[in-house]
């Protein structure tokens, strides 16, 4: 509070109307700056935008040039097999991130080897010709620069007969995508393309109150697109499989039983 008039310098006429000047012409000043900042502020929030993450390509997954395809797969051999079945395949998956100096594009293979592991070998639980599925991390390349072809090179060295290897995508945050190739371990050469693409599916929580717990899995698309991508995977294993005629072995002279077949006794009856 100030003073009354006449008991000071600060309660004086002159004083008061000195004050009334200099807040008036702050207040002026004040309001457009605050008014500067709140339009800045709402024009950095309205500015923001989504930047997705490296894409993975074709030509990541596979040094041979392949056909793109979408949410599908496509054999590429015209011929059936011979003896490719029962078999074990390698599993990678490829990823794509930059460089912090330069900006370059550079393949990892960001995978969890036990995860792999598990999910691969249960989507082929029910399929007894594919023995065995087992990944490859990066470890297993010896610090070399990732390349689909030493991918396949080293799951030959590991006695898998097919290589599949592929990437994922999130193409915008409610969609995603992964695409794959089927390769043969000894040459590399491409068997099959694989592509699944997935729409995140609007929740019932997100419109009303859900009285159970739902499962987020079930409308994420990065859950949709995995489940996708493994069925049409097994899809196309089937199919090769059914293309493969099994390989003739000839039976090595001497291994012909002389006698029947039958459980033997103990102890063992004489022949005469």
């Amino acid at each position: 509070m100030f003073s009354r008039p006449g008991d000071g310098l600060g309660g004086s006429p002159q004083t008061m109307t000195a004050i009334r000047h200099i807040l008036g012409a702050i207040r002026p000043s004040f309001l457009a700056t605050a008014a500067c900042l709140a339009l800045a502020g709402c024009a950095s929030k309205k500015d923001e935008v989504w930047i997705p993450p490296p894409q993975v390509h074709w030509e990541d997954v596979s040094d041979v040039a392949v056909p793109p395809v979408r949410d599908e797969y496509v054999i590429l051999e015209s011929k059936s097999s011979e003896g490719r079945f029962p078999c074990s395949i390698a599993v990678s998956r490829i990823a794509i991130e930059l460089d912090d100096k330069t900006g370059q594009r550079r393949r990892i293979v960001p995978i969890t080897p036990h995860n792999e592991f598990l999910i691969w070998n249960s989507a082929f639980d029910d399929l007894w010709p594919v023995s065995e599925v087992f990944p490859i991390a990066q470890r297993a390349l010896g610090g070399a620069s990732v390349k689909s072809s030493l991918v396949v090179d080293v799951a030959h060295a590991f006695h898998a007969r097919m290589s599949l290897i592929y990437g994922f995508n999130v193409v915008t945050p409610t969609q995603c995508e992964m695409l794959g190739v089927v390769h043969e371990a000894a040459g590399g050469k491409p068997i099959a393309v694989i592509h699944a693409g997935a729409v995140s599916i609007p929740r019932p929580e997100d419109d009303k109150p859900a009285k159970h717990n739902i499962d987020a899995w079930e409308y994420d698309a990065r859950a949709l697109v995995r489940t996708k991508f493994e069925r049409l995977m097994v899809s196309c294993m089937r199919e090769l499989i059914a293309r493969d005629t099994p390989k003739q072995v000839d039976v090595p002279e001497g291994w012909t039983p002389v006698r029947p077949n039958c459980p033997m006794g103990w102890p063992p009856r004489s022949s005469r």
